[in-house]
């Protein structure tokens, strides 16, 4: 018979068990986050005063159960250099695919100018049928005190994960809040094992 100690124990490790398992898969892809004053009110980096933007908001989503990384960014531009930080570049790996792009530009007056057309693919390199791309497109109308804000998920292959997840942590950019999430494969992982004689 469990003491009420034990008993106590055993109901909060199954309480944590059971909100870590349960079905994540409806959360992908991230809606637009509401916009604050302190946002459009941002016009320096703190101890950086000749920056050229500053990321509001990084957001970053893996989930190896449901196979798709979720990601999102919103920078303010603070001067004509980092307007090119328009030129978006998403890298993908082998077997992964771009799927559910949005992006914007938030101007000063608070308008907003989406970006409706498609992103151009490249190759960066190409081996034996494995190739790694990388998909661009230029968000519209950016000037200096624009925001601008993307997101999209990355399908990852079906029945694959890595042995060493990346963790984005380190940013280019200062940013000024960040939520990282992880969700680990829910199965059973099969390793393979190669047998050498000695």
């Amino acid at each position: 018979m469990l003491r009420l100690p034990s008993l106590v124990l055993y109901l909060v490790v199954l309480a944590v068990t059971l909100s870590f398992a349960k079905d994540k898969s409806n959360d992908r892809i991230q809606e637009w986050l509401p916009l604050t004053q302190q946002d459009f009110d941002t016009h320096t980096v703190p101890n950086d005063p000749g920056a050229n933007a500053i990321q509001l908001y990084f957001g970053y989503y893996k989930d190896d159960n449901a196979s798709f990384i979720s990601v999102y960014h919103r920078i303010k531009i603070l001067n004509d250099a980092g307007k090119d930080l328009a030129n978006i570049k998403i890298e993908l790996e082998p077997r992964q695919s771009l799927k559910e792009l949005a992006a914007r530009t938030i101007h000063p007056d608070k308008s907003i100018a989406e970006f409706i057309g498609k992103p151009f693919e490249k190759i960066l390199a190409k081996n034996r049928g494995i190739k790694y791309t990388v998909k661009t497109f230029t968000l519209p109308e950016v000037t200096v005190g624009s925001i601008i804000e993307y997101r999209y998920e990355i399908a990852l292959p079906p029945h694959t994960v890595n042995l060493i997840s990346t963790w984005p942590v380190q940013q280019d950019l200062f940013t000024v809040k960040e939520d990282l999430r992880f969700r680990a494969f829910q199965g059973v992982v099969e390793v393979p094992t190669e047998w050498t004689n000695l």
